[in-house]
């Protein structure tokens, strides 16, 4: 299997005392993220450099290392589409997904559902973005996209982030982007 399972900095990393006024070797290398892969050779979690350090002090192999990690974890549909994605900010707060994903028989992204976030103060105010799309050949060959974003947050009914937002683009026929509106209604 050619699958990368770590991409690592293959090199020596100097820092500079200030108290002895030279440069001090550091470290030889260390890995900036890490793969585990499905039997599809999906990617189902990628790890960065500083977990993978922080994970790799009691574990025996790359993989223990990467399964005792807190990562990002991407789920797949049957047809190898991207389901949902977690980031390890939501994992840890036991929350199913960060990005959730719904195709056309197509495959083309017709519904994103996405859990968002802001810290104020300290406190979380959570929110949740879903975001369909639609795709419309037009008979001159250009393609009308429309994506419309609802933003909810059930905790805060008077939240600025709360309405709807409507993108609208027109491609021509290589893709270019010759029309495009955006549009926000707030709930009332």
């Amino acid at each position: 299997m050619g699958r990368v399972r770590t991409k690592e900095f293959c090199g020596e990393v100097y820092e500079y005392d200030v108290h002895s006024g030279e440069m001090q070797k550091k470290e030889t290398g260390f890995v900036i993220k890490a793969f585990e892969y499905d039997s599809n050779d999906n990617i189902v979690k990628v790890v960065e450099g500083k977990e993978y350090k922080r994970a790799s002090v009691n574990s025996k192999s790359i993989d223990e290392t990467i399964k005792n990690a807190m990562g990002t974890i991407y789920t797949y549909t049957l047809s190898n589409n991207v389901e949902t994605v977690t980031y390890p900010e939501e994992a840890s707060r036991n929350k199913d997904f960060s990005i959730w994903y719904d195709y056309d028989s197509l495959g083309n992204v017709v519904l994103q559902k996405t859990l968002k976030g802001a810290s104020n103060t300290g406190s979380m105010v959570e929110y949740i973005a879903l975001t369909s799309m639609s795709y419309d050949q037009n008979a001159d060959g250009t393609i009308t996209y429309t994506k419309t974003t609802q933003i909810e947050n059930p905790a805060e009914s008077n939240a600025y982030a709360q309405g709807t937002v409507t993108q609208i683009w027109k491609t021509d026929i290589n893709g270019n982007v010759i029309e495009d509106s955006v549009g926000k209604n707030k709930k009332g």
